[in-house]
């Protein structure tokens, strides 16, 4: 439950005001999870919320720092193409290759990307990251099945001018040192009318994986570039324009890759690992208020590049020979090059009821078109055998644009009853369009081959909810919601390399699309405030029925492809509640269980049988933390904190798939903060992984088996001073 705090007073149910950036009236945590303002303890549906303070306390700086903490939610690297992947309530298929499973926004901005690693937006200078679990198709569409997060930035103030500057730095275990800097400014333009605000950071982080075959230390080290700035117009009370701008800029080396077969934070590979990124997005937010309606148009652009280097030496030391006659050496390295761009465009307008009514709504229309253009060679310079017989454009090049255009209709109905009781239902009906054009050559493909494959599809979810309030402080809902994430056309072709494997597994060529996959899932919740408002307890079960799952299948030919894979059923319980037993004392803990299990696999499927236990799903997994706060001098007051994580054991694959399932570890993290600061400046010291545990976020077969691992002990100090 990490941040939320008892709440004192219910605020105006009125549509989500993005652009004023409110997430505290009168200490309550407020929230637009629903498109409307609500305090978050009257939000009918399991939804944990981390306020700037919850995430400076745990010096978190990207999704691995954050999200795991929170009850139901996972987090896991896939080892390749720099996919990363947020799991939330079980939903998770185990696949890098199909559309995420939860839905990811900044700000009225979803930025949630196909088949890649999605952006993971900077933290600082922001208001709060919001987490819906269960599926959110009505309002947030598809990849939304397990869930949303949501991360709000700060909005410009029209009336204060105001600054700060944070610098860190952390001496990480194993590895060199953690160092970053960001600031803000808020600047009024014109007094109550414009404003503007900018963020802008820089973090290097050195590392801490060494590869004994380059003579290398530090290889997974980080370099990250930020800049944020907001402009907000408002020419009287009820209007409201936002326009801004994000650039984020990464230069990574290798992902935390630890062998399985070498000692710990070691990896062997022939070809420098490395990912550049660069991500650009421009949104502009409008809100117009009337007396009994507000409007919201927002419009969004992503432009995101991405290129990622890998070493593929060991895949390719028995097929090489085959195919051309001759293979790596000695220390030869070859390399897969794959460069990926990515551009979003969406268009939202809703309109939403203002005030009491007997009948609230929400309505809208969404638009969106999203192209991925990939390009795949491979690189044999350090190979000069295998370059001066071919040179990896000649021996394979792989292009594919990949393109969704989506148009949607949605609505959230809610009929107030009584002054207790109220029934929503939701719709969102959409149309999606999508075309894939391929084109491939080279020795590993066989010749070059071409195709264009395209697919249209008409869906609708959706959702009902009943809520009543037991008094103002306790709320009981029961819901039934519906998810749905897209199928694709892939535009493989047969490469003569895979052909035996393909066969082998029943196909006589790569299959050409896949299916799409639903879920309903039945939910009843509890949220409570106790104790005149010093506890909160807030509790949901659920049962998830998932249907034709997508589920990726990797070939020892270094290719692979995307099927459906039957049916699964998730049974779940959360729990976390937030206690602040004396003045300056809080105690906050959550706890999930999710038993997310496959109950048909696909016909013909291989690999996987009923029963399997969903990949990377941990059972259990708790959260607990401690934070005391006292004055020490006229406005000036110290404070310690303690928090534990704990993660259950997970199976990076299901079950069945041989030697290559393995049931990875439970871990326990600790982390430690103490500091002091007033209104204007703070100093801490912090300890994160302060036991030092080796930790593994996935485990990753093939030629050269290897865990990802996550960040060893790290103590650091943090200062920051303000104006």
């Amino acid at each position: 439950m990490s941040a939320i705090t008892p709440a004192r007073a219910q605020t105006d149910a009125g549509p989500a005001p993005e652009a004023n950036g409110a997430n505290q009236t009168n200490g309550d945590i407020v929230v637009t999870a629903l498109r409307r303002t609500q305090r978050v303890q009257d939000v009918p549906a399991a939804i944990s919320v981390l306020d700037a303070a919850a995430i400076q306390a745990k010096g978190a700086q990207d999704f691995r720092d954050y999200l795991t903490s929170l009850p139901g939610v996972n987090f896991s690297e896939a080892g390749n193409l720099g996919g990363m992947r947020v799991t939330i309530r079980g939903v998770s298929d185990g696949s890098s290759a199909s559309d995420p499973l939860a839905g990811i926004y900044l700000d009225e901005a979803p930025i949630t990307e196909s088949f890649f690693g999605t952006l993971d937006p900077d933290v600082y200078d922001i208001d709060r990251v919001e987490v819906l679990r269960g599926p959110q198709g009505t309002l947030y569409g598809a990849s939304s099945m397990g869930g949303t997060v949501r991360v709000i930035t700060k909005k410009p103030k029209l009336d204060e001018i105001e600054g700060a500057v944070e610098g860190t730095i952390g001496d990480v275990a194993h590895g060199g040192w953690n160092r970053r800097i960001d600031g803000v400014v808020n600047v009024p333009i014109l007094e109550d009318k414009l404003a503007l605000r900018v963020s802008a950071g820089y973090r290097k982080d050195d590392g801490w994986i060494d590869d004994v075959q380059l003579g290398r230390k530090n290889v997974n080290d980080i370099e990250k570039k930020n800049l944020r700035g907001q402009l907000r117009y408002q020419p009287g009370p009820d209007t409201s324009i936002t326009l801004g701008v994000l650039w984020q800029k990464e230069d990574l080396g290798a992902q935390p890759q630890d062998d399985v077969a070498l000692p710990d934070y070691q990896t062997r590979r022939y070809y420098q690992a490395y990912t550049k990124s660069d991500a650009k997005l421009f949104s502009l937010t409008l809100q117009q208020d009337f007396d009994t309606v507000s409007l919201i148009s927002a419009t969004n652009y992503l432009d995101k590049s991405l290129q990622l280097g890998s070493d593929n030496t060991a895949q390719f030391r028995a097929l090489l020979p085959r195919l051309i006659g001759v293979g790596p050496t000695g220390n030869d390295g070859l390399g897969s090059i794959s460069d990926n761009e990515f551009k979003l465009f969406t268009q939202e307008v809703r309109v939403a009821s203002v005030g009491s009514n007997r009948v609230d709504y929400v309505l809208g229309g969404f638009y969106s078109d999203a192209t991925t253009d990939l390009l795949q060679t491979y690189d044999f310079t350090k190979a000069p055998q295998v370059q001066a017989r071919t040179n990896g454009l000649a021996f394979y090049t792989y292009d594919q644009e990949y393109r969704t255009r989506q148009i949607a209709g949605f609505g959230q109905l809610t009929f107030n009853a009584t002054e207790k009781f109220a029934l929503t239902a939701g719709l969102r009906v959409f149309n999606v369009e999508q075309t894939t054009t391929t084109f491939a050559s080279g020795i590993l493909n066989g010749g070059a081959t071409s195709s264009i494959q395209k697919s249209k599809t008409t869906q609708a979810q959706q959702k009902y909810l009943a809520e009543y309030k037991v008094t103002k402080d306790n709320l009981v809902y029961a819901q039934a919601a519906q998810g749905y994430r897209n199928g694709a056309p892939t535009g493989n072709g047969l490469r003569s390399a895979c052909a035996a494997e393909l066969a082998s597994l029943g196909y006589s060529t790569f299959p050409t699309s896949y299916g799409p996959d639903k879920l309903w899932n039945y939910e009843i919740g509890s949220k409570n405030t106790l104790f005149d408002r010093k506890m909160t307890l807030n509790a949901a079960a659920y049962y998830t029925d998932w249907s034709d799952i997508q589920t990726s299948i990797t070939l020892s030919c270094n290719s692979g492809f995307v099927s459906n894979a039957g049916k699964a059923r998730i049974k779940g319980l959360e729990v976390e509640s937030s206690v602040e037993p004396l003045d300056g004392l809080t105690l906050t803990g959550s706890v999930s269980y999710t038993d997310a299990k496959l109950k048909e696999p696909a016909p013909g499927a291989r690999g996987v049988s009923a029963g399997d236990p969903l990949p990377q799903v941990a059972k259990w997994s708790w959260n607990a933390s401690a934070q005391y706060r006292r004055p020490v001098a006229e406005g000036v007051n110290a404070f310690v904190r303690g928090e534990v994580n704990h993660v259950g054991s997970r199976w990076n694959l299901y079950r069945s798939a041989g030697a290559s399932a393995v049931l990875m570890d439970p871990y326990t993290l600790v982390s430690a903060r103490l500091g002091v600061g007033s209104e204007n400046w703070s100093a801490a010291v912090f300890a994160t992984n302060l036991f030092d545990e080796r930790y593994v976020l996935n485990r990753v077969a093939g030629a050269v088996p290897f865990e990802l691992v996550g960040r060893p002990r790290t103590i650091g100090v943090n200062a920051r001073i303000g104006f």
